[in-house]
């Protein structure tokens, strides 16, 4: 017996068709965690990738610029991460010569009105978002990249 409880399928109804390759790059263990269950309780993801700071992500990144197909269509970045920060990683990836567009979100529990403004000067970046990111959040972004 299959049963969808009617705010799931409303959720699952307004999904994009597509699965998203995701990238959750943050030092968390707990949001990592929480983050990935709840993109694929949504079914939204073919694959969510976790790195525990911007270089890793990056690295990935830089060794499949031949094949971009393997590269993510969202990338949800921590700002506080050892190694290489967030904004370190937007320095580098604004770089990068892709053909690919990738949705990048930089997600931090800070509500400094520092860190939202910086975030507005990059243009790689697509929204500034704080922590906690329930599954409506996460709907209302993954949604956000059919238009």
């Amino acid at each position: 017996m299959f049963i969808v409880f009617e705010n799931q399928s409303r959720i699952l109804h307004n999904m994009p068709q597509q699965k998203l390759k995701i990238f959750l790059v943050d030092d968390d263990h707990i949001y990592q965690f929480t983050a990935k269950k709840t993109l694929e309780s949504m079914g939204v993801g073919e694959q969510v990738s976790m790195f525990m700071d911007g270089e890793s992500a990056l690295n990935f990144i830089q060794s499949h610029l031949s094949d971009q197909s393997a590269l993510p269509d969202v990338i949800f970045l921590d700002i506080n991460m050892p190694v290489m920060d967030g904004w370190q990683f937007v320095e580098e990836f604004r770089k990068l010569n892709l053909d690919k567009k990738i949705a990048l979100y930089m997600v931090s529990s800070s509500v400094d009105e520092t860190d939202m403004k910086r975030s507005k000067e990059y243009n790689v970046i697509n929204d500034y978002i704080i922590k906690p990111v329930g599954k409506h959040r996460f709907e209302e972004l993954l949604r956000s990249l059919e238009k």
